[in-house]
């Protein structure tokens, strides 16, 4: 067991505890590492995937060239994700899920540039 200090700009000292790997002992840490501890299956949404969800809202709720601006930011930054997600997923699920996304991309987006 390792224990990590970090002094806040107040002076105080905050500890946190993990077990070679394990999260921490703060909320933010166990949500940030995933659920279960031993096996992440489930993660907080990163940056990239917060992006492709509003593209994906915007696109659904408008049209003409703010829908195609839309779809773009989209696919950009899902792409983002999936790379991430398959360069340095947590686990072989995630790997997976990536490299699928990222198939699945490439499908969508040359039927649409064929249309």
């Amino acid at each position: 067991m390792t224990s990590k200090q970090s002094s806040t700009a107040t002076g105080r000292d905050i500890t946190t505890t993990s077990r070679n790997g394990k999260p921490g002992t703060t909320l933010w840490e166990r949500a940030r590492h995933g659920y279960p501890a031993a096996y992440p299956i489930v993660q907080l949404p990163n940056p990239a995937i917060l992006l492709a969800a509003a593209g994906l809202v915007i696109a659904l709720l408008s049209s003409g060239t703010d829908r195609a601006y839309a779809l773009s930011g989209f696919f950009l930054a899902l792409t983002v994700w999936a790379w991430l997600e398959l360069i340095d997923g947590v686990n072989w699920p995630h790997r997976v899920l990536g490299g699928f996304t990222l198939a699945w991309i490439a499908i969508e987006v040359g039927q649409r540039l064929v249309a």
